[in-house]
């Protein structure tokens, strides 16, 4: 779910200041391929450099709290498409299949069941979040 308009917007802002960083410092290639030890090594290096404040946010939990049917008055605001909003109802409820550490396959339906959650790591959850009051 996109729009080509917004997305065609936010590549000319980034042609048009060369790519250069946002307010935070960090480019698009930052971002790339970083794992959890990198982040702590990273923040070794600041502490090095006299930074003495390390904020730490842990917004999984956040994600599984999402109430489905609050999400989906909020979303409709916006979105007056109902086959769009029938689909992203489905993807809220949908089973979510993870392998455990002895490589063992489970379906989990925690969303479904509990009417709240959004699909860990998927780049819609934090625009989801976005659309709840406070968000």
């Amino acid at each position: 779910m996109y729009r080509r308009d917004a997305l065609e917007a936010a590549w000319r802002q980034c042609r048009a200041n060369g790519g250069a960083p946002g307010a935070d410092g960090q480019t698009f290639d930052d971002r790339e391929n970083r794992s959890a030890l990198e982040a702590v090594q990273e923040v070794h290096r600041l502490l090095g450099q006299g930074y003495r404040a390390v904020v730490d946010a842990d917004l999984s939990g956040y994600f599984d709290s999402i109430p489905h049917a609050e999400l989906m008055l909020c979303v409709a605001r916006r979105v007056s498409d109902k086959a769009m909003l029938h689909l992203m109802k489905q993807w809220l409820v949908a089973p979510v299949e993870e392998t455990d550490e002895r490589g063992r396959v489970q379906c989990t339906t925690r969303n479904k069941d509990t009417k709240r959650g959004t699909p860990q790591g998927a780049p819609i959850s934090p625009l989801l979040a976005k659309s709840l009051p406070g968000g």
